[in-house]
């Protein structure tokens, strides 16, 4: 690294590298950026003199970071993002821009929303790529906008967001108690509530839901028996079953049709905020204020 010339990087080799990296595939990687294999192999061996150190190595049939390249990943995304979001500039014209509009969130916890926003950008222009990215645990949101995966993000509030993402308050909505009625009654009482058999929405990570802390604010303890990653798999795990489900009450209208609610009992405040966010580095940015104009436009409070 001593003799690196920064001045010889570009983010197109970067930006080479990175996929290289997420599809552990020289070949798939000159598919994606339709280039010959070859150019790929070349840049890649261009960037392994510079820096001094092996890229990547077998494992199996595919081909791995090195630890040195893992440690380059998170700095060559920053830059590869950092150079994608300069600001633009003049009047945005979204009929011109041939780009997809990346949109991140729980995407089966917010189908309805999300459909309601596709529609809104393809009323003006019905040819645009929409393109939905499952954002996974909370604490991965600034990863996700960084690196650019997104340009803007949908979740539930967290109490303190990174220095380097923006917010703004899209819809409101409430935790109800999801149960099939065919199988047991309503959980209505502190009692039943305690002593049911849970079944939660867990995408790991250390941010906790507005539900655990409120629990754990209350020193309250739920019997967690089953989880998943996907709401709808959630549904379909409860269903027939005596699991309770802490979730959005919006979630009547499609992952939980079908099945009965009630209020949480000492839980009747826990209110769920949910926030459009978005990096810092795009406020500026043309194409984002476009983007953002159109979704906080939108009332996504409406029953889908």
């Amino acid at each position: 690294m001593n003799n690196l010339n920064v001045y010889k990087l570009d983010a197109h080799t970067l930006r080479i590298f990175l996929k290289v990296c997420e599809l552990q595939s020289v070949s798939r990687a000159a598919e994606h950026f339709d280039l010959n294999q070859s150019t790929v192999s070349n840049l890649l061996e261009r960037l392994r003199q510079m820096l001094g150190y092996k890229l990547f190595e077998k494992a199996g049939r595919n081909i791995v970071p090195t630890e040195n390249a893992k440690n380059l990943i998170p700095r060559a995304a920053r830059i590869v993002s950092a150079i994608e979001g300069l600001p633009e500039t003049g009047i945005y014209d979204p009929l011109e821009d041939t780009r997809p509009i990346s949109i991140a969130a729980n995407l089966n916890s917010m189908m309805g929303a999300l459909q309601t926003i596709r529609d809104a950008i393809w009323a003006i222009n019905p040819d645009r790529h929409v393109h939905f990215v499952e954002m996974g645990s909370r604490d991965q949101m600034e990863g996700v906008l960084e690196s650019g995966t997104a340009d803007v993000l949908i979740a539930v509030r967290v109490a303190k967001y990174p220095p380097a993402l923006q917010s703004q308050s899209l819809f409101r909505d409430q935790s109800v108690a999801f149960y099939d009625a065919e199988v047991r009654t309503a959980p209505d009482t502190t009692e039943a509530y305690f002593s049911a058999r849970h079944g939660v929405l867990d995408f790991g990570g250390y941010v906790r839901s507005s539900v655990a802390n409120e629990l754990k604010r209350l020193e309250g303890h739920r019997n967690i028996v089953c989880s998943a990653s996907n709401a709808s798999v959630l549904a379909e795990m409860m269903r027939g079953t005596d699991l309770i489900s802490s979730m959005p009450s919006r979630l009547r209208h499609d992952v939980f049709k079908g099945f009965s609610y009630c209020a949480l009992p000492l839980l009747s405040n826990v209110q769920l905020e949910f926030d459009l966010l978005w990096h810092k580095r795009n406020s500026d940015s043309s194409r984002h204020k476009w983007l953002l104009g159109i979704i906080q436009s939108l009332d996504l409070t409406q029953d889908q």
